[in-house]
């Protein structure tokens, strides 16, 4: 595994604190098993939490950081929400991950369409579409895996109780991770495949 690049969109010192925070969990925890793109960009602009792209033929994921409230001097910067940058992070390198295995992903999906035929698309409940619902199925049963070898799963499972988004899809995960798990290694999508 190369080493990953972690830079900041704007320079600004809530990207610099993410950054500083990200490059910290990479000294406390070994994430090379979780991480396939090594460009890692701190973006305070960035609409959603994270992002996996393609640039040139290769990954590269985005992580917002928080933004600081204008004009406030002498105020603490936001605190870091360490399982939340560490489960974000996760969550985006395994878009690149399932990105590389995409045939072993559309069958699992369509398994997956067979076991749960109504799934939402959009909105707090699912992902952008019904086959982004489906998709992030099995990624965040991934995500539980590896965030879980981190924190501990009973850790994990208590963060993703009450989710603020994707509910649908956590409330699955944490009901039916037997099932999911049994899936994606029938499909070759478990990471020591």
């Amino acid at each position: 595994m190369s080493e990953v690049n972690i830079s900041t969109v704007n320079g600004t010192p809530d990207e610099e604190r993410v950054r500083s925070a990200l490059l910290d969990l990479m000294r406390q925890h070994d994430l090379s098993r979780w991480t396939w793109a090594t460009d890692v960009r701190i973006d305070r602009d960035l609409p959603a939490l994270g992002q996996c792209s393609r640039e040139d033929g290769r990954h590269v994921v985005r992580l917002r950081s928080a933004k600081q409230p204008a004009n406030v001097e002498g105020s603490a910067p936001p605190r870091i929400n360490w399982h939340g940058l560490l489960t974000v992070y996760v969550h985006e390198q395994l878009h690149a991950y399932l990105d590389l295995k995409d045939d072993q992903v559309q069958q699992a999906v369509e398994e997956l369409r067979h076991l749960y035929p109504s799934v939402p698309g959009g909105g707090e409940e699912g992902a952008r579409s019904e086959f982004s619902t489906y998709l992030h199925l099995i990624l965040c049963t991934l995500e539980l895996e590896g965030v879980s070898s981190l924190i501990g799963e009973a850790t994990y499972r208590e963060i993703k109780a009450e989710p603020r988004f994707y509910r649908f899809i956590y409330r699955t995960v944490l009901r039916d991770t037997d099932a999911l798990r049994d899936l994606i290694r029938r499909h070759g999508l478990n990471l020591s495949a």
